[in-house]
């Protein structure tokens, strides 16, 4: 067969096999519209059916194939077959990231989520918000769009941020384009960024939709560098400066990223430039534009912040550090695993753990540590590779950051600066990825090895993409709790909330009771009722008591109300099944129906509410260090 013919079959394929996997991605979202959610699931990822999964996989890993295939053969720069590969790719990675949307759940995430959605309401309803709320953006923004879409908040808090996550490829994208030479490089860098998928892709927050933002301010940064046309690069300056004005709005900690990646992106190329002393390629200077905005954002940084109450938060934890007092968080990770070891879990759970969850990230930065001294060979040939080789400037400066904040008391977590590093690498992840292709183009061992390499690289993003496809949504797999909130669960705490005993306190576990406080009362209510909902003290003992006596109620001196809401005891039967026998067995729960100390006041199924009838005296005991939590 003539080359001819075989590309015209391969197209032809290529075509047939898109629209296969087109209805198999409808069927599966078809399936999993018809397998709603009954109530709260403790994993999306069995309680959905595995022909979802398997169809959306297989959609990807074939689209995967179609890009990877189509770029070997060269087709990329004058065809367009491998847009239908791309396709496959965006439409599974959505379908994915909207399964809980789909399936119906009424909200996807606990805790600051139902804070910013309060605070979303509260906006929409009074047409502004209270002090204190130091990403206000992020609040303002799903409020306006729902005003002018006429759809509840609620709903948007489930789409918006499946839209910065389809944004965010098309950011990297961008990016990619702007650093990359090679439209092939591009193309990859493109997919992988789509199959990495991140488990801070769909909970609506802050730091979430800032994060997902951040290619598009990094790309603006590239090209005021390197754009010729002064007209264009003015253009782009302007947007860059109101980014950058913005984003301490929109939320602080990706605006020190964005710091971080002006100050230190030209420091690789200038290293480079010493070394070289001969080498024309890489004598990059600290423009002045790049100073300006360096100085604007750090400055408006600083003056937003010290606005705020947290400004005095990370001032103490900056004192704390230089003092070397305090316990960073590498100390405390030490205590919570010895202090797991001895319920049943060891070091091999966290490792187990660690992989789940970063193992496909660090998939990706190997590949980026393995490409720079290939880049460093080609700098001085190819001075295109120039802006390329300056991202690792911001990579080893956030790469060192994440040490730092391991070792010291910090504003926020280590795990934080996890995306920033893993953006950058998926750049080095299309150019090793293409390089390796171009490898199979020109190898003399024949067709066979070259498939063998081909199917390498879709391994690659195929085994980045199931890694990221079950780490996204909390379960069990990965050691979490799902976020989802039961709109049964939030019917109980409402129903307490119009028939309780104000003069009578109630007790839950992990504030279930006060998160929905949010959600019913406002923000604004939330905040004074919040002193009746959980008093000081007011805290469920482990067992319910029972290891100590018969009655729960010999735990408290007044009477009580008491939330006990399913998820609570999900946790220790599908999350942390071996922590039951220290903190609350499934008998426990049982012996709830029989303790003559409490009445049932409500049930659905998804929430019990309890009264507690306080019998205890100041001559009983009962063991109080059953109320230290893990």
């Amino acid at each position: 067969m003539s080359q001819f013919g075989f590309e015209v079959k391969i197209d032809r394929i290529s075509k047939m096999l898109a629209i296969a996997c087109l209805g198999l991605i409808i069927v599966a979202l078809f399936v999993a519209r018809n397998t709603p959610a009954a109530g709260q699931e403790s994993s999306i990822y069995t309680s959905t059916p595995p022909i979802v999964w398997g169809f959306l996989i297989f959609s990807i890993i074939s689209g995967l194939s179609i890009v990877v295939y189509q770029i070997y053969l060269g087709k990329h720069e004058k065809d367009r077959i491998w847009l239908v590969g791309l396709l496959l790719i965006l439409l599974s990675y959505t379908a994915v990231l909207s399964l809980h949307i789909v399936r119906g759940y009424l909200l996807w995430g606990r805790a600051d989520v139902v804070r910013h959605l309060s605070t979303t309401w509260e906006i929409i309803s009074t047409g502004h918000f209270q002090g204190g709320n130091y990403y206000p953006i992020s609040h303002i923004f799903p409020a306006q769009l729902s005003h002018i879409l006429g759809v509840d908040a609620l709903v948007l808090f489930g789409y918006i941020p499946v839209l910065f996550a389809v944004l965010y490829v098309a950011f990297m994208y961008l990016l990619a384009r702007s650093v990359l030479p090679s439209k092939g490089q591009v193309i990859l860098a493109t997919i992988a960024s789509a199959v990495i998928v991140h488990h801070w892709y769909i909970g609506f927050g802050p730091s979430q939709l800032s994060i997902m933002m951040l290619p598009l301010a990094f790309y603006l940064g590239i090209r005021i560098l390197s754009d010729s046309n002064l007209q264009y690069r003015m253009q782009f300056a302007i947007l860059f400066i109101i980014l950058i004005l913005l984003y301490p709005l929109f939320h602080m900690q990706p605006a020190i990223a964005i710091f971080i990646f002006l100050v230190t992106l030209w420091i690789p190329p200038k290293i480079y430039g010493r070394l070289r002393r001969n080498s024309a390629a890489a004598t990059t200077s600290y423009p002045k534009w790049r100073s300006s905005s360096a100085t604007i954002l750090i400055v408006w940084w600083f003056t937003w912040v010290s606005s705020f109450g947290i400004y005095a938060t990370f001032i103490r934890n900056v004192r704390d550090m230089l003092r070397g007092g305090g316990v960073t968080p590498l100390e405390h990770l030490g205590q919570e695993m010895s202090k797991v070891m001895g319920y049943g879990y060891g070091v091999s759970t966290y490792i187990d753990g660690f992989v789940r969850v970063y193992g496909n990230m660090l998939l990706f930065i190997i590949i980026a540590l393995v490409a720079f001294p290939i880049i460093s060979r080609k700098l001085s040939a190819r001075a295109n590779l120039n802006n390329l080789y300056s991202l690792y400037g911001p990579l080893a400066a956030f790469a060192l950051g994440t040490i730092a904040l391991y070792l010291g008391q910090g504003l926020f977590g280590p795990s934080r600066a996890f995306p920033y590093i893993v953006m950058i690498a998926t750049i080095f992840v299309g150019f090793i990825l293409h390089e390796i292709i171009v490898k199979a183009q020109s190898s003399l061992r024949g067709r066979g090895f070259a498939k063998l390499t081909l199917v390498a690289v879709v391994l690659i993003l195929g085994l980045a993409s199931v890694a990221g496809i079950y780490k996204v949504y909390s379960s069990p797999y990965i050691y979490t709790l799902s976020q989802q909130v039961a709109e049964d669960e939030i019917r109980g705490v409402d129903f307490l909330f119009h028939h309780r005993d104000t003069n009578t306190g109630t007790v839950d576990y992990y504030s279930v009771g006060m998160r929905n406080l949010h959600l019913l009362l406002g923000e604004e209510e939330a905040r004074y009722g919040k002193d009746i909902w959980q008093e000081p003290g007011g805290t469920i003992p482990l067992h319910f008591g029972y290891d100590s006596g018969s009655l729960l109620g010999a735990a408290y001196y007044e009477d009580k109300y008491m939330v006990i809401n399913h998820s609570f005891r999900l946790q220790y039967v599908d999350v942390f099944p071996k922590l039951a026998e220290h903190r609350f067995l499934p008998s426990d729960f049982e012996k709830l129906e029989y303790d003559f100390s409490l009445d049932k006041v409500y049930t659905n199924g998804e929430l019990n509410l309890w009264y507690i009838h306080g019998i205890r005296t100041p001559s009983s005991s009962i063991d109080q260090s059953h109320n230290e939590e893990l």
